[in-house]
């Protein structure tokens, strides 16, 4: 949950990019540990994080999310 928290706090400080890695950390444990409404609730985040962010990095947020084999936003 740490890391889910501080994705969304560092979001709040506009550094989307840092905030990208730390939901997708969370989102890769809570699938291990199959929390799927915890994995929803991140994947959720992410996504309001990628429509504020500048179109520049939301491509870096994108090719985060797909490396991380998490398919497409």
């Amino acid at each position: 949950m740490t890391h889910g928290q501080f994705g969304v706090l560092v979001g709040l400080q506009e550094c989307f990019e840092e905030s990208g890695k730390w939901m997708i950390k969370a989102i890769l444990l809570f699938s291990k540990c199959n929390a799927q409404s915890e994995v929803q609730l991140n994947a959720n985040n992410f996504q309001i994080l990628y429509n504020q962010s500048s179109p520049e990095t939301q491509v870096k947020l994108k090719a985060m999310w797909e490396s991380a084999g998490l398919g497409e936003i």
